[in-house]
């Protein structure tokens, strides 16, 4: 039923909507600067030994992959900032919907080509996963400048996950884990420069560090399967369904954590059930 590309896209999903629980608590009391550097160990332990053990070529390697992997990071970096600011639902909810970017750019510069039918079912996981971050209460919330960096912020991301299937489809996915490992390091330097206040270590419990770690470990790997599914799959189809995350984030945060699932988060969970199963059917 399910092609090879979308079995990794559920895959990733289902390990960024787990690591996302696991972590929640820990990752919550973090910096946006501790907060990426909590991932730096991660990715050099996991993304280049795996490269190794794929039979990386460095050789494929040229400055043009490496600077396009820089900017695909950078971008997280930016969000783990954009995201702190302004109401953090709202925020979230706005940036959730860069599937739309590189969706956009896929289509438009790389010719990928979609169905009416995937075009709608695409916009249903896209509409699922807006409507599950959507604030309880949008009265009297106030739109500041956060807000135009938030969309910003989501034409970023999503063309830097385009970027990155430009980047697997010229050098393959091993030798994209290679560089993946290293290209976090730059846009870290720049806001280990710029952000003074940021520096400070988080006093949080042993145990809130140790969710923290294991929710940054798996998120991490799940980007081992994103990766995975962009390189056998179509990045405007991939993104989308690799994004679903935040629905089973809800029903897992409903079951162990107790939090309360809205009527119009459980509509938008079942949105993008529906979109995932009509994708693969």
């Amino acid at each position: 039923m399910f092609s090879g590309w979308l079995v990794w896209a559920l895959l990733a999903s289902l390990v960024w909507g787990v690591g996302q629980v696991v972590a929640k608590k820990g990752l919550n009391l973090f910096t946006p600067l501790a907060f990426n550097f909590l991932f730096v160990p991660f990715d050099l332990l996991i993304y280049i030994p795996l490269a190794l053990l794929l039979g990386a070529d460095p050789s494929r390697i040229t400055l043009f992959d490496l600077l396009l992997t820089i900017f695909t990071l950078t971008t997280y970096v930016l969000y783990s900032y954009v995201i702190s600011m302004g109401e953090l639902s709202l925020t979230g909810t706005i940036i959730s919907s860069y599937p739309l970017s590189t969706m956009f750019f896929s289509v438009a510069l790389l010719g990928e080509k979609l169905t009416m039918n995937q075009f709608i079912f695409i916009l249903l996981i896209i509409l699922g996963v807006v409507l599950i971050g959507l604030p309880e209460k949008l009265k009297g919330l106030k739109v500041e400048g956060w807000f135009g960096l938030a969309i910003i912020t989501a034409l970023l991301i999503g063309f830097g996950d385009f970027l990155a299937k430009i980047v697997i489809g010229r050098i393959g996915v091993a030798n994209y884990f290679l560089i993946y490992g290293i290209s976090y390091l730059p846009g870290l330097m720049i806001s280990l420069a710029l952000d003074k206040k940021g520096r400070r270590i988080p006093k949080i419990s042993l145990k809130d560090w140790v969710s923290a770690l294991i929710g940054a470990s798996m998120v991490t790997g799940a980007g081992i399967f994103f990766f995975i599914a962009l390189s056998k799959g179509p990045a405007s189809l991939v993104a989308p369904v690799a994004s679903s995350y935040t629905a089973l984030t809800v029903i897992l945060a409903l079951i162990f954590l107790k939090e309360k699932l809205r009527k119009i988060q459980a509509f938008g969970v079942l949105l993008v059930v529906l979109g995932i199963i009509l994708i693969g059917s």
